[in-house]
């Protein structure tokens, strides 16, 4: 991404944090867990289906951040948002 602003990688990570509030990484994270989630919702995709189609790099990775964002697992969530 640095290089197609013409930046370092160093400049742009620093830049990237000052304009956001987050680093590139937990911002592309946060967008691709937001995904993920209405996926969840929508579908009846695996959990190793939508951590595919949404940029990790397999299930445990969706499963970890997930967990850590939003205090449950996606299979937690589902189940959560299918009852009400």
């Amino acid at each position: 991404m640095a290089e197609k602003f013409y930046f370092s990688p160093e400049y742009f990570c620093v830049y990237f944090k000052k304009c956001t509030g987050l680093t590139f990484t937990g911002y592309v994270t946060d967008y691709r867990l937001g995904k993920a989630k209405i996926d969840l919702v929508r579908t009846d995709k695996t959990v190793y289906q939508v951590a595919m189609e949404n940029g990790f790099t397999d299930d445990r990775r969706l499963i970890l951040a997930f967990k850590k964002k939003y205090g449950m697992t996606p299979n937690q969530y589902r189940k959560e948002q299918r009852e009400q």
